[in-house]
């Protein structure tokens, strides 16, 4: 009923003194209440004083305040807004500053300590310039939602970066076991020739003394590269080591099994054939091995040098009583008369 009052006062009716003085009241008191109620809350306490300030002018209101001294009121009323919206902007003004000195700390840190990646940087940075615009406290708490956010990523992305720092150590401590195991194999496994990859000949006199000892029916079988003197001469000492790893490479494809090599020296490899066939068996193989020639392409001074490359062969069997020492004088003697051979070819 107060407020039809007060609406036919509005429209030029002219309703009762008394109707329109309780509309008024009303419409004060309703006012008050929503005032009250919606009060942006920047510091708490300051905001709890606002409210108990509006909860005061309303229960005066309530106790039948004298209409002559609404005015009064209202400037009461007036006076306190005005004094808690200058508290408000003092507050996100402050609390304005305060956020982007953390999130320029924070920039400066999560950059430079915690390898974040360049996305998380560059969302603070956003955040940085937000709370620089920041007009009101809504602003703020949407800056402190975003930053919130932001942190929880960079939080998982720390997480993410320990598990991977954790997985390359796990990785490293296996390599470095792994090439620990390798150079204990090393330091037990003879001697490897540089050029053919094959052990050498200390390793041969051992296994050939070795084979006598047991007895086994073993042939050494000697393969001569073919001109090696004459290529180290006329095109130098690489060129013939490259004509050895070629030989050692076909001989490897040619006798596949597990049979025992060695860089005997000189133009020579060593295989020690266990085999239980007569000599002629052997030697037939032998042949057969000898026989095919190759062709090797070098380049050498910038030019390309086309060489064939051919070997001899001699066979010693271990197992017809000879010594390891005369063993080894035999093959000498037979890689010397082969190079002799070849030489006055």
């Amino acid at each position: 009923m107060a407020m039809v009052s007060l609406k036919r006062y509005l429209t030029g009716e002219k309703p009762k003194p008394e109707a329109l003085i309780a509309a008024l009241l009303r419409f004060i008191q309703l006012t008050l209440q929503g005032i009250e109620l919606n009060a942006v809350e920047g510091d708490k306490p300051e905001c709890l004083c606002f409210r108990e300030r509006i909860h005061a002018l309303a229960a005066r209101l309530d106790a039948g305040a004298d209409p002559e001294k609404l005015l009064v009121l209202a400037g009461e009323l007036n006076n306190c807004i005005e004094t808690y919206h200058c508290s408000v902007n003092r507050f996100v003004r402050l609390q304005s500053h305060e956020y982007r000195t953390i999130v320029s700390m924070l920039t400066h840190i999560v950059g430079d300590v915690s390898g974040a990646t360049e996305v998380s940087v560059a969302r603070l940075h956003a955040i940085e310039q937000n709370l620089e615009r920041a007009a009101g406290s809504e602003d703020i708490r949407v800056a402190r939602a975003q930053l919130a956010e932001c942190l929880q990523g960079i939080r998982s992305e720390r997480i993410l970066q320990t598990q991977n720092a954790a997985n390359i150590k796990l990785d490293m401590d296996r390599a470095i076991e792994l090439s620990a195991a390798r150079l204990r194999d090393c330091s037990i496994a003879p001697d490897l020739d540089a050029c053919t990859g094959l052990p050498t000949r200390q390793a041969a006199e051992a296994a050939i003394a070795a084979s006598i000892a047991a007895s086994r029916h073993v042939y050494a079988v000697l393969f001569i590269l073919d001109r090696l003197q004459a290529i180290n001469v006329r095109y130098g000492y690489s060129a013939g080591d490259r004509m050895l790893a070629r030989m050692a490479a076909d001989l490897n494809g040619q006798i596949r099994d597990q049979t025992p090599r060695f860089r005997w020296g000189g133009p020579a490899i060593l295989f020690l054939l266990d085999r239980s066939d007569p000599l002629p068996a052997v030697q037939s193989v032998i042949k057969r091995i000898v026989s095919r020639r190759l062709e090797e392409t070098l380049e050498i001074d910038r030019r390309s040098v086309f060489l064939t490359l051919s070997y001899s062969s001699a066979i010693v069997p271990l197992f017809q009583g000879s010594s390891a020492h005369e063993v080894h004088m035999k093959l000498d003697q037979l890689a010397a008369a082969s190079q002799a051979q070849i030489a006055a070819s």
